[in-house]
Formats: structure tokens, sequence, C-alpha cells
């Protein structure tokens, strides 16, 4: 019985007397690697997500993760005007519940705008302008 209300105080403090929503980020960018920490706390619940972005210039690389406590995970990888001036090839993988996979292709001109991606499971899509 004792040990029953050894954090309820704090616990009513905390929950009852700040009804209102709290957010925290903390970005950090050691070498070539950054890091965005975001915490939210609502109510009853909190969500921290962390977010790794690594570019590599070299091969004008970029790639993005995002991990959060809803477990939901995606990550990304973009690869620029490597193979060809103006080409972006791209491919993403999210759990969210259900799984999906992104391949896609956009190519960027003065006056043309191709893009193409390939969802699995899903619906590919192609469009220009």
């Amino acid at each position: 019985m004792f040990f029953k209300d050894i954090g309820k105080g704090a616990s009513d403090f905390f929950k009852k007397d700040f009804p209102t929503t709290h957010k925290v980020e903390v970005t950090s960018k050691p070498k070539d690697v950054e890091v965005k920490v975001t915490a939210d706390y609502a109510g009853e619940g909190a969500k921290v997500t962390v977010e790794p972005k690594y570019v590599c210039n070299d091969w004008n690389l970029e790639v993005n993760a995002s991990v959060d406590t809803s477990n939901a995970m995606k990550v990304s990888a973009d690869v620029r005007d490597k193979i060809a001036a103006g080409l972006k090839t791209s491919l993403e993988f999210s759990l969210a519940g259900t799984q999906q996979f992104t391949a896609g292709v956009e190519y960027k001109a003065d006056s043309v705008t191709a893009k193409s991606d390939f969802v699995f499971p899903g619906n590919s899509k192609a469009s220009a302008n």
C-alpha cells in the first residue's frame, strides 16, 4: 500500500496543474551527420523523434532517417546530379503500421520537369510539367 502513491504528487503536479503542450528540440552536427531530437508532451503521453541526416558531397548523396516512439520509421536516400545534370534518384522505405517502399526519378531542366515514382505496395505514378 505504501508504494502505490509514491509518485502521485509529482504526477498530479505535471498532469493536472499544467494542461499545456510542451515541445523540446535539440539539434547537433558532429562532422557530416546532423542529428535532430524532438520531444513532444501533450496531456497523457510523450512522443520522441530522432532524425539523423548524412550528406556526402562527393557523391551528391543525402541520407535521412526518422524513428519515433510510436514505432514509425522512415529511411530515404537521394542522389542529385551525379548521373546527369538535373536528375535526382531517390529510394525511401517507411514503416508506420504498414511497410512501403518507394523508388523515384525526377528530372528538372529550365522548362521541363518530369517525375516518376514506383510505390510497393501501392500505386505508382508519373507526372510531367
